[in-house]
């Protein structure tokens, strides 16, 4: 989701509008990042925010006088859009042999785009890796953190940035896996 939308809650006292703004960053090569944070307001005011930890676990942060099973059929609403794709808008969604032709492409890796999660000190981290072969720009939670590249051995290291080794491993092994098809 790029733009703002309206949902629409039936209540006992009448409909109420909720307008859903996605909260997202533009990387420094132009990349445009879902940080998994969308503002809830009704009319002019805020009503707080609903932040995923993953495409099944959210939290909201927000007051006012919106109930529970609303707040779900909401983050129903915008798991459906962000992150199982079935009811996104035509114009923040490309066209599915635009998508399958933008990440499967072994022509054109200049192009692939991958996303992922991992796990660092127990807490799970957005992994955000703009293939340019023969480099691979890492983002970390949003934020552009390394990039990595291959030897001549497949054995994966920091070009420039930091990443512990560990991580780098993991964000390789995905990068390969991506690359093959798996």
């Amino acid at each position: 989701m790029i733009d703002p939308i309206e949902f629409k809650i039936e209540t006992e006292t009448g409909p109420r509008l909720i307008t859903i703004s996605p909260v997202n960053l533009t990387l420094g090569n132009g990349i445009l990042y879902a940080t998994g944070e969308y503002k809830l307001d009704e009319g002019n005011v805020g009503i707080g925010t609903i932040t995923f930890k993953n495409a099944k676990s959210w939290d909201y942060d927000g007051f006012g006088d919106i109930s529970k099973s609303d707040l779900a059929a909401i983050a129903d609403f915008i798991r459906e859009r962000d992150f199982t794709g079935k009811k996104a808008a035509a114009q923040s969604q490309p066209k599915k042999e635009e998508e399958e032709a933008r990440y499967n492409s072994p022509a054109d890796p200049s192009s692939s785009v991958i996303n992922f999660l991992v796990y660092r000190d127990g807490a799970p981290v957005d992994v955000h890796v703009q293939m340019h072969y023969p480099t691979y720009d890492i983002s970390l939670s949003g934020k552009p953190t390394a990039q990595l590249q291959q030897d001549h051995h497949s054995n994966w290291y920091v070009a420039t940035g930091h990443l512990e080794d560990k991580l780098v491993q993991e964000i390789g092994r995905r990068i390969t896996k991506a690359v093959m098809g798996d």
